[in-house]
């Protein structure tokens, strides 16, 4: 009973559950636009979890794929104690 407890929950037909969140929106703000942007966002989000995605790894896929393949090895902070410090309105201890 336990063991599956960390699995996501599935929904036979259209695979991950958060697909149905977006019908959050339609119970709380009934419109006809409300109700073309779930469809269209359910059937996105169908979609992408039938080309083998889901949502979290998508954004994490595009937010990839906006940085870049560069890193940087060192935080801000490391940068300021290498080149000495700034002007008193540049340091962020104040």
């Amino acid at each position: 009973m336990w063991r599956d407890t960390a699995r996501p929950l599935q929904i036979r037909g259209l695979g991950d559950a958060k697909i149905l969140f977006p019908l959050v929106l339609l119970v709380f703000f009934p419109s006809w636009w409300t109700l073309g942007f779930c469809v269209a966002s359910i059937i996105t989000l169908m979609l992408i979890n039938y080309k083998g995605f889901t949502f979290s790894v998508l954004m994490r896929w595009l937010r990839g794929r906006v940085i870049g393949s560069t890193r940087l090895a060192r935080s801000s902070i490391q940068y300021r104690r290498l080149y000495g410090k700034k002007s008193s309105a540049m340091r962020r201890d104040r």
